[in-house]
């Protein structure tokens, strides 16, 4: 299949959902699988990449850094990063039925040969300290704590020319979002508003909020608007009939 026939799609998934019950994770396994089901992937081959966060492995950093705040900050969000490596090993052990992606290379050789499949992508792979030279200069994540894994999933999207952009996150109430009023409601960090206000034709893709109704026992889509006076273009709710309560994570990397 060429590449440019393919549709992809990524999907952040909250750290802390890898300290959850196995039925959470039996539960994200059928959202994968009810993703297939949706315009465009149904229509076409398509290429859907996972990431996931850090959860309390990070914020234990955090932790670290309020009692000695002397601690270079940069460095603070390089380790970081690297703890999200360990995260992500563990999710290829949660989630076997995920390809996992290692490095760069690898990650280049799938969006060449336009094989379609489900990725478990280890961010290291496209943000590393090492391998920022991609990167335009006005999507640079800033080195702090407004840099979470909301982001750098931003960034994955951009790279690999997605068609949508998902962020599973804590139930929202209001489904008319801006990417501001989100920010400011702490369900996505600020690096993502501010990527998402950038002027840049690489950005066609279409950003959610995406949770789980533990009592409704469906899943939700809030799409994210770039301005708050754009009108709110979708908003659904997807049937998936599951057990348990995924968790989620705050502003965690």
């Amino acid at each position: 299949m060429s590449p440019s026939r393919i549709s992809r799609h990524v999907i952040k998934l909250g750290g802390a959902s890898l300290f959850s019950s196995e039925p959470s994770i039996q539960l994200f396994e059928g959202y994968f699988r009810e993703c297939e089901t949706r315009a465009p992937f149904q229509r076409t081959s398509s290429q859907h990449f996972v990431i996931v966060g850090g959860g309390d492995t990070v914020e234990s950093m955090r932790t670290i850094h309020r009692l000695h705040p002397k601690l270079d900050l940069r460095e603070m969000h390089w380790r970081c990063v690297d703890l999200l490596d360990t995260t992500w090993d563990i999710a290829t052990s949660l989630f076997p039925s995920l390809k996992p992606i290692t490095d760069r290379n690898e990650l280049d050789q799938i969006l060449a040969s336009g094989e379609q499949g489900w990725y478990l992508v280890r961010v290291t792979s496209y943000y590393h300290r090492s391998q920022l030279e991609w990167i335009p200069e006005h999507f640079l994540p800033r080195e702090n704590w407004d840099t979470t894994t909301d982001a750098l999933a931003w960034l994955l999207a951009y790279k690999v020319h997605a068609l949508e952009l998902e962020l599973i996150k804590k139930p929202v109430h209001e489904f008319d979002q801006s990417f501001d009023d989100a920010a400011s409601q702490g369900l996505i960090d600020p690096e993502i508003s501010r990527f998402a206000k950038a002027d840049s034709p690489r950005v066609p893709f279409a950003s959610f909020l995406t949770a789980y109704d533990v009592n409704k026992k469906r899943w939700t889509r809030c799409q994210l608007r770039r301005q708050k006076s754009d009108h709110a273009s979708d908003s659904v709710a997807i049937d998936y009939q599951g057990l348990g309560n995924p968790a989620y994570e705050g502003n965690n990397p």
